[in-house]
C-alpha cells in the first residue's frame, strides 16, 4: 500500500458514517408529519404572496415574512431528529423555497436577499441546533450507562458485603461506624451505625490503616477470638472518605500455630533433657572408667617388676585410653557443657569459640560481650548457646571463612550474632532483613545454605525453633559484599544476678 492510500484509506469509513448519520430517519412517522408541515407552509408561503400581490401590498407585510415559519419545523425535528432530521428538513425547505422565486411571478431582488438570508440562516440553525442535541443525547446516554454500570456495581457490592463470611466495617474519617455486614452485626453486638470504632475493635483507623498485628477480641457470644484485620479506604474524597475494615477469623490458625508452637518446644525440651541425662551418664560411668583404667596403666607401667616391652606397652595403652578420655569430653560438652549450667553463657561461648578455633584450617574467631553479663534463664541460655554452636559449625564446614566475630550484647534483650567473610548465602535461599522464619519445606526438612553450600538437614530448622520456643526473633542475611550475618534477639530477665566477665 502506497503513503497515499495508507492516508486516505480511512477517508472511505468516515465520509460513510457521517452520510449514515446525515441520513434522515425516513422510517418515522412523525418525520412525515414534519414535511408535511413544510410543505403546507410554502403552499402557504405562495398563497400569501399572490394575495399581497393582488392587493398591492396594502397590508405592508413584506413577502418573505411566511419563509420564516419554516425555522418552526426545522427545530422541532431538530429537537427529536437530531442533526439528521434537522438537515433533512432544512434542504426539503430550501428545495421548495427556491424554485418559486421563477414560478410565481417576477420577485423583487429584495425579496430573494432576505429569502435567500432566511434559508442560510436555516440550515445553520439546522447544523447547529441538530449537533448539540446529538451531543446531548450522547451526553445523556453515557450517563445512563454510568449509571447502570454504578448501579449493577452497587448491587453487587451490596452482595458481596452482606454475604461475605468475614466481618465487614464500615467507618467514616473520623471513626464512626456507618454500616455492617451480618456477620459483623452477629459478631459484634457493639459494632452498631453511630458507635466509635475505638469501642468496639479498640484500635482507631489511622491505627488500622498503618497496619496493626492480629486482635484478640470477645465476640457476642463471650468467646475470645483473634481476627486478622485489613483496612482500606473506600473513598478518595478526604471530606467524606469511608474506611472498609475486613476481619477475618484467624482464631483456629492461631491455635495451630500454638499448638506446633509448644509441641515443638517439647521436642527441644525434651531432647535437651536427653542430652542432659547422656552427658551425665557418660561423665559418671564411661569416663571415670576411663580415667580408672588410664592411672591403673600408668601405675602398671611403673612398676619395676613388669618386663620393658609390657611396660612401653601399658604406656602406650595409658596414653591411648587418655586421648580416647578427652575426645569422650569433648562429646559431653558438645551434647550439654557442664559450664553453661555452672559458670553461665559467657564462659561456655568462651569455650566454644576455644575450641572452634582449636580445629584444623579454622579461620580467626572472636568473642566480643558487650552490656553488663547477666545469668539468664535456662532456656534463654541454651538456646543462645546453641544458636553460636550451630551457626559456628556450618561456617567451619562450609563457608570458607577468614574471619568469624560472635557478639554477645546484654541490653533490653539479649542479642546473640554470629557473622563471617565466606562465600555467604545464595539470595533464593535467604530471607529479608528481620525475617524471623525460614519458609517451611516439605516434611519437615529443609535445604538452606550457610556459608554457601548446600546442606540438607534440620540445622537452621531446630536454631527457629529453639528461637521461637524462647519467644525471641532470628534473622539470617547476607553480609555485602561476602559473608553471612546470624542473628537472635531473645527476652533477657533483667532481675538476672551480675556476673564479671571479661572478653576473649
Amino acid at each position: 500500500m502506497t503513503s497515499a492510500e495508507a492516508v486516505g484509506a480511512p477517508a472511505g469509513p468516515r465520509l460513510g458514517e457521517v452520510l449514515r448519520g446525515l441520513w434522515p430517519p425516513v422510517r418515522s412517522v412523525r418525520f412525515w408529519v414534519v414535511q408535511a408541515t413544510v410543505l403546507l407552509i410554502a403552499v402557504l408561503h405562495d398563497v400569501v404572496l399572490v394575495w399581497l400581490r393582488a392587493r398591492g401590498g396594502t397590508l405592508a407585510v413584506p413577502g418573505p415574512v411566511t419563509s420564516a415559519l419554516l425555522f418552526i419545523p426545522v427545530l422541532y425535528a431538530a429537537l427529536n431528529f437530531g442533526v439528521s432530521g434537522a438537515v433533512g428538513t432544512a434542504v426539503l425547505s430550501t428545495l421548495i423555497i427556491v424554485p418559486h422565486w421563477f414560478l410565481t411571478g417576477p420577485i423583487s431582488p429584495m425579496h430573494v436577499w432576505m429569502e435567500t438570508g432566511n434559508l442560510i440562516l436555516l440550515n445553520a440553525v439546522a447544523v447547529v441546533v441538530g449537533v448539540g442535541v446529538e451531543r446531548e443525547r450522547r451526553a445523556r446516554r453515557r450517563a445512563e450507562q454510568a449509571l447502570t454500570v454504578a448501579e449493577v456495581a452497587t448491587a453487587r457490592y451490596q452482595s458481596l458485603f452482606g454475604d461475605h463470611p468475614a466481618a465487614v466495617i464500615i467507618t467514616d474519617a473520623d471513626g464512626v461506624v456507618s454500616e455492617t455486614n451480618a456477620a459483623a452485626t452477629r459478631l459484634f453486638a457493639t459494632a452498631s451505625p453511630g458507635r466509635r470504632l475505638g469501642d468496639v475493635l479498640g484500635v482507631g483507623v489511622p491505627e488500622l490503616l498503618a497496619g496493626v498485628p492480629d486482635l484478640r477480641l470477645t465476640t457476642t457470644d463471650g468467646e475470645d477470638r483473634v481476627f486478622t484485620p485489613s483496612a482500606q479506604l473506600i473513598s478518595p474524597d478526604a471530606a467524606t472518605r469511608l474506611v472498609q475494615i475486613v476481619l477475618v477469623d484467624a482464631t483456629e490458625r492461631h491455635r495451630r500455630h500454638e499448638e506446633q508452637r509448644l509441641f515443638g518446644a517439647r521436642l527441644i525440651t525434651g531432647q535437651e533433657d536427653e542430652r542432659r541425662r547422656l552427658a551425665a551418664d557418660l561423665h559418671d560411668d564411661p569416663l571415670q572408667t576411663l580415667m580408672f583404667i588410664s592411672r591403673g596403666l600408668d601405675e602398671l607401667a611403673g612398676d619395676p617388676r613388669l618386663p620393658s616391652d609390657l611396660a612401653d606397652q601399658a604406656r602406650v595403652d595409658a596414653d591411648l585410653t587418655t586421648d580416647v578420655g578427652r575426645g569422650l569430653r569433648k562429646v559431653i560438652r558438645g551434647l550439654r557443657p557442664p559450664v553453661l549450667d555452672d559458670l553461665g553463657l559467657v564462659a561456655a561461648l568462651r569455650q566454644c569459640v576455644t575450641d572452634a578455633a582449636a580445629r584444623p584450617d579454622a579461620p580467626a574467631l572472636r568473642l566480643r560481650v558487650l552490656g553488663t553479663p547477666v545469668r539468664l534463664p535456662p532456656q534463654t541460655e541454651l538456646t543462645a548457646y546453641r544458636v553460636v554452636q550451630e551457626s559456628l559449625s556450618n561456617v567451619l564446614r562450609h563457608a570458607h571463612a577468614n574471619r568469624v566475630g560472635v557478639r554477645v550484647e546484654f541490653a533490653d534483650d539479649l542479642t546473640v550474632t554470629v557473622t563471617d567473610d565466606g562465600v555467604g548465602i545464595p539470595e533464593r535461599e535467604r530471607r529479608p532483613a528481620g525475617a524471623g522464619r525460614l519458609p517451611p519445606d516439605p516434611g519437615n526438612r529443609v535445604a538452606s545454605v550457610v556459608g554457601g553450600s548446600q546442606i540438607t538437614g534440620f540445622g537452621l530448622v531446630g536454631m527457629r525453633e529453639r528461637v521461637s520456643a524462647a519467644s525471641g526473633h532470628l534473622e539470617i542475611r547476607r553480609r555485602s559484599p561476602r559473608g553471612t550475618t546470624v542473628r537472635a534477639i531473645l527476652p533477657m530477665d533483667a532481675n538476672g544476678a551480675s556476673i564479671d566477665v571479661t572478653d576473649g
